[in-house]
């Protein structure tokens, strides 16, 4: 319409005219040849027809859905036909152009994208040509990643017409969508499409990345923490201050692009808290308003190695990144990733050979000896060494042994002077190297002459007078700062938290909440009653079985058909409890009923009317022994339970001392009483027994042994070689 006016009006330059015919030229050429032709559409075919045969011809062609060899070809030449046909049919032609300024595909995402999301975090807009609310927020978009790519965020678009791979790998289901792909994980958009404004997007942008990158100071004594753990995590601390209570995201991305070499922390200077004004006093602080940055390293107690301050301003990213890359490694830095080997001992041509210095030291604190000689040596000739190419560092060989034990001809490490490594990477994968033989020491006396003959055998190494006759293939360095296990998983239970929280709503969520909520409300309580119902039938089982030891006990005998019906009760019992209990319990009450205590009313049934080849096993006990003792009786007679010829008994000596005396004068002979073992022995027994609570210093019996040659009298009892005594007569006196 333009040119018409300018052609009616007279006035057409021929500058103009020629401008105009070479850029149209450039379209001409660049457009497929006939892209009506290529949609099978005449040329004044409407936008509606053209997205109908756009349709069409995709779904037939797709590399998907369509396995011959031309099919990939034929889908990009309709791609490109639809889309010139799309810009220049009067809808969507700028906005195509923006899009396609920022495109990414599956291979961008795949190969370069993930990677590069561990330092740097990307947010996509998925759109496509046939979208038209996708091309409605067009200007919306824009103008958030004005500023987001100005701080470094990357940015992307992707187009569904031609990534639906990529799609799939995003997981977006709908369009328009906003991600943002960060640490590997994409997180999703999941605000309302119609309410998006640029603000909305940056405030996405920044809650998508960890807080762990930046941590949050609000007392001096965090801060002097944060700073001294320079030595065990091995990095430079790099510390923000303003006077905003959140992180600008200028701040949290510098973190995470250099969070392999450094450590970084957030003060806001304005928090109210008492100890600010210390930490402003310590930092040498004047302004409140300003923005400052500090860099630590070795012995933060004297004070940053530099400082940046804003006067009224904001700091721009470009001085961010540049005063941290200057200053990310400590004067001394070990050599603990492949990343710190990459960046100190970086790959070099002959001609600008770069060398790397490495002294090995263990993980020890008799070795830190060596890292301070060495670290003094650094920050005395540190102008020399930027000069010569040379960087200084230590590595440790026990965590990094598969790396070291390709260097070959190395001198021991336990000798006390240490050999140096001097090596030369001229291939990623190979180096040239050296062994400078136990030149460092740590003596007071001996550390001059080493700092002297290290700078002697660098200036020959810059001058190539030095020669490296070794080659060693470089090994894949342990990363030593792996997150344990625990920490591993606690991470990988709040990614996964975040990423619910970011794919779900809350119309998704309650359905969900409800189901599960219901789910542990009807375990909770099915177990609490499952518990209240064992606990009853425990109590009502305890109360059935028991024992029966007391005074009401009725005469007993071995053959009573009563007393067995019992046994058998009580045997059925145990048994089915026998899952639930132990060995020991289990065994006591199945024998409990079968031990019958030998008094007056049971004297008959246990001694008196035994019939011929039956015996009664009885066991002394007193009112202090009777649990334990009885309780070891029960497992050692439990294999007997079976036999018919057996009965078990116990006797209280208390209450019967004088009934067990008459029975040892009547059994034992009269010429064995003075020298019989058990007439000596078991009178001063019972004496000991009655006497120990007022002598409990000497001749305790431990109620635990008392039965431990038991198990060898039941043997010789039932072989019959155990000794017998005969008894004229049962005495008369038992109670």
């Amino acid at each position: 319409m333009h040119i018409c006016n300018f052609l009616n009006k007279g006035i057409m330059h021929p500058f103009y005219l020629l401008l105009f015919v070479s850029i149209f030229s450039l379209v001409i050429a660049s457009s497929p040849s006939d892209p009506y032709s290529v949609l099978g559409i005449p040329g004044s075919a409407s936008q509606r027809e053209i997205k109908q045969a756009y349709k069409r011809l995709a779904m037939e062609w797709h590399p998907d859905k369509n396995s011959s060899p031309e099919a990939g070809d034929k889908f990009m030449e309709i791609n490109q036909a639809y889309e010139f046909n799309f810009a220049f049919g009067g809808f969507g032609g700028k906005s195509s152009s923006s899009f396609h300024a920022h495109r990414i595909t599956l291979r961008m995402y795949t190969t370069s994208l993930l990677e590069k999301s561990y330092t740097q975090p990307f947010i996509i807009y998925a759109y496509s040509s046939y979208c038209q609310v996708c091309f409605m927020l067009e200007p919306v978009w824009k103008d958030a990643i004005k500023d987001l790519e100005a701080l470094g965020y990357g940015i992307g678009t992707a187009n569904y017409a031609t990534d639906g791979g990529l799609f799939e790998k995003l997981r977006i289901s709908h369009l328009p969508s906003i991600v943002v792909l960060v640490e590997g994980r994409v997180i999703h958009y999941r605000g309302s499409m119609n309410a998006l404004n640029p603000k909305t997007i940056r405030v996405f942008a920044r809650d998508a990345i960890p807080v762990t990158y930046l941590s949050k100071l609000n007392t001096y004594t965090a801060l002097r923490r944060f700073l001294d753990q320079w030595e065990p995590t091995n990095k430079a601390s790099v510390l923000m201050v303003a006077s905003t209570e959140e992180p600008k995201l200028r701040y949290l991305l510098a973190a995470m692009k250099f969070s392999h070499f450094a450590r970084f922390a957030y003060v806001n200077i304005n928090n109210g808290h008492t100890d600010v004004n210390e930490m402003k006093r310590a930092l040498g602080i004047q302004c409140s308003e300003c923005e400052h940055i500090f860099i630590f390293k070795e012995n933060p107690e004297l004070g940053p190695v530099v400082r940046l301050t804003s006067d009224n301003r904001q700091l721009s990213t470009e001085e961010i990144s540049e005063l941290i890359h200057k200053n990310k490694f400590l004067q001394l830095p070990r050599l603990s990733s492949m990343g710190f080997f990459d960046d100190l001992c970086p790959v070099s041509s002959r001609s600008l050979r770069h060398f790397c210095i490495i002294l090995p030291v263990f993980d020890t604190s008799d070795e830190k000896e060596y890292t301070k000689a060495m670290r003094k040596f650094v920050q005395t000739y540190s102008d020399q060494l930027s000069t010569e190419r040379v960087h200084i560092s230590s590595i440790f060989v026990n965590k990094q042994r598969q790396f070291m034990d390709e260097f070959k001809h190395v001198r021991s490490t336990y000798e006390e002077n240490r050999s140096i490594l001097v090596l030369w990477r001229f291939e990623y994968v190979k180096a040239k190297y050296l062994w400078l033989p136990n030149i460092w020491s740590t003596k007071p006396e001996n550390m001059h002459k080493s700092f002297e003959t290290l700078r002697e055998h660098i200036y020959l190494l810059a001058r190539g007078t030095l020669k490296m006759d070794h080659t060693a293939r470089i090994n894949h360095l342990t990363d030593e700062y792996i997150p344990n296990w625990f920490t591993q998983i606690s991470r990988t239970i709040v990614r996964m938290a975040e990423t619910v929280w970011f794919h779900i709503t809350r119309e998704e969520a309650l359905p969900v909440i409800s189901v599960v909520g219901t789910l542990f409300f009807i375990f909770v309580v099915g177990y609490w009653l499952n518990w209240l119902v064992s606990d009853s039938a425990k109590q009502k089982q305890f109360q059935q079985e028991k024992p029966q030891f007391g005074t009401e006990q009725k005469e007993w005998h071995p053959e009573d058909p009563k007393t067995q019906s019992t046994h058998r009760s009580s045997t059925s019992t145990g048994t089915t409890k026998a899952s639930s209990c132990t060995a020991k319990q289990r065994i006591w009450r199945e024998m409990e009923p079968m031990i019958h205590e030998l008094r007056a009313e049971t004297y008959f049934g246990l001694i008196r009317l035994l019939k011929p080849g039956c015996r009664s096993i009885i066991i002394l006990v007193d009112p202090e022994s009777k649990d334990i003792l009885l309780s070891q009786f029960a497992r050692y007679i439990h294999p007997l339970r079976n036999n018919k010829t057996f009965s078990f008994g116990f006797l209280m000596v208390n209450k019967n001392l004088a009934w067990f005396r008459s029975l040892l004068e009547l059994t034992l002979p009269e010429d064995e009483e003075n020298e019989n073992a058990p007439s000596v022995a078991v009178g001063p027994l019972i004496s000991r027994k009655r006497l120990k609570r007022k002598t409990p210093t000497k001749d305790q019996i431990n109620l635990e042994n008392v039965l431990n040659g038991f198990s060898g009298f039941l043997d010789r009892l039932l072989e019959g070689s155990s000794r017998r005594y005969y008894i004229p007569e049962w005495p008369d006196n038992l109670k």
